[in-house]
């Protein structure tokens, strides 16, 4: 009983913040709606201009206040998508060398090339039958085979010592930069 009274929590919850996140969304447009219709109700009175300036405090906060929390939310929502294409990345970076130190142990060399014949390597069946070191699922691949950063950018992969390393230049697809995701 108690963890169907967990689900329906979330489930309410999850509700909640989606009707919130669309609300948000929405305010902007609801303000300029209502300036809108101010100046409409101002066109059709008795004195027009009287009526527009007895209400231009109003349109203007309200058109303000609508434009600046448009502003804001795209904002968060950009900053949001911006960490989840680095959170996504980070996963499948740990995936790729998870695979790479697996087929290390397994053979005692490091898989050879570049991005695309090292996934082409990790992804064929093993010399004892079984599947391959990397699921294919766990990594967006490019049509030349090679591992892709949620910015569809091939991973960037280097051996250095005993690790091989594997690393996005990030959004803007330079690598050396502070947007890299290591």
């Amino acid at each position: 009983m108690g963890s169907e009274w967990a689900w329906l929590l979330m489930s309410v919850l999850s509700t909640v913040i989606t009707l919130w996140d669309f609300a948000v969304a929405l305010f902007p447009a609801v303000g300029w709606m209502v300036v809108v219709w101010l100046m409409w109700r101002c066109s059709r009175a008795e004195e027009p201009m009287a009526s527009f300036r007895r209400w231009l405090s109003t349109m203007v906060i309200v058109a303000g206040v609508s434009t600046a929390e448009g502003m804001w939310v795209r904002r968060d929502w950009a900053q949001a998508e911006e960490h989840e294409m680095r959170r996504s990345a980070r996963d499948a970076m740990k995936q790729i060398e998870l695979a790479v130190d697996s087929y290390y142990w397994a053979r005692g060399e490091w898989p050879a090339g570049g991005n695309r014949e090292v996934m082409a390597t990790l992804l064929k069946g093993r010399e004892d039958g079984g599947g391959g070191y990397l699921n294919r699922g766990n990594v967006r691949l490019g049509a030349d085979g090679s591992a892709l950063d949620p910015w569809r950018r091939p991973y960037l992969m280097e051996v250095r010592g005993e690790k091989m390393r594997v690393w996005s230049a990030g959004k803007d697809g330079v690598s050396g930069t502070g947007d890299d995701v290591f």
